[in-house]
């Protein structure tokens, strides 16, 4: 946390968070390491791996109810299908005359998914890593919440499999205490080498970053809008991707354009990180994904 802060507001966060995880911050005292020698344990307990780990796919940690109600929509979409097979199926990638393989925008079917938080087990997974992220669903107040440590990406997706051509909409606050911190979207996933992000931080910016077969581009570097809010109020994020391209928008204004993406369809769900060497908080009020007409 940077020091310049207010002790009061180091005091607020760290309440808030129950420990800070930064380097002013020490979890095994002189103390702590001479009471757990005495008990015959080492020193000092072992510390958190370098290497970022990332949240599980929520497909990954589904509760038994979700795996019925799944399956039950399963057997429905499959239905579906063979009864459409005679008119044609969806299709996510095609061969182009060079030889190369593009992405197709529509991607397999799929249905609307929503959730205001206001119930525990929802579509986005509830999971926390010590030193890593703490994420899930807070019914008391409605919302989901990521809170983030130094150096981490976070995200959860909503398990929609290969999703395209669709608006992906959610309402991001970034807690006002940790303007470092930023919150938006993350979509076409199909794995840790393959996504679009959006992101807006407590500063009023928007960054949207492209991962492709592992290589990262930054398609709009941190830009200031005077659409965008600043951290303690809620900014409606939008992403449509369509036979267009993908656009999306901030509290009803286009910040961002581009043409149709190669990435192949995939899921979508919500992401958060922080700027800055202290925890940062994004909180997540409603969040829908809908396939476009």
């Amino acid at each position: 946390m940077p020091a310049s802060l207010p002790a009061s507001l180091r005091s607020s966060i760290q309440s808030r968070h129950g420990q800070n995880p930064t380097a002013e911050s020490r979890v095994d005292t002189d103390d702590a390491a001479r009471k757990r020698q005495e008990i015959g344990l080492s020193p000092r307990r072992a510390t958190a791996q370098e290497a970022v780990l990332r949240p599980p796919l929520q497909s990954k940690q589904l509760p038994a109810r979700t795996w019925l109600i799944g399956g039950a929509v399963a057997v429905a979409l499959l239905f579906i299908v063979l009864l459409a097979a005679g008119r044609g199926r969806a299709v996510t990638q095609a061969q182009t005359p060079t030889g190369a393989m593009t992405s197709l925008v529509r991607g397999a079917a799929f249905l609307t998914i929503q959730d205001d938080f206001s119930a525990a087990g929802g579509p986005l997974v509830r999971d926390f890593q010590p030193r890593r992220w703490s994420m899930g669903a807070v019914p008391a107040e409605g919302v989901y919440r990521i809170r983030m440590w130094p150096g981490v990406v976070a995200w959860s997706t909503l398990g929609a499999g290969n999703a395209a051509n669709f608006r992906l909409a959610t309402d991001v606050t970034i807690l006002p205490e940790t303007p470092w911190g930023y919150g938006g979207l993350i979509a076409r996933f199909s794995d840790e080498a393959n996504f679009y992000l959006v992101q807006v931080d407590g500063a009023g910016r928007f960054r949207i970053q492209l991962r492709q077969a592992g290589d990262w581009s930054t398609l709009q570097d941190w830009t200031a809008s005077g659409v965008l809010r600043q951290a303690g109020e809620a900014n409606h994020l939008e992403l449509i991707d369509s036979e267009d391209g993908i656009a999306v928008s901030a509290n009803g204004a286009v910040i961002f354009t581009a043409p149709a993406t190669t990435l192949p369809a995939g899921d979508a769900g919500v992401m958060a990180g922080s700027l800055d060497a202290a925890v940062a908080e994004a909180n997540f009020d409603a969040v829908l994904l809908e396939p476009l007409p």
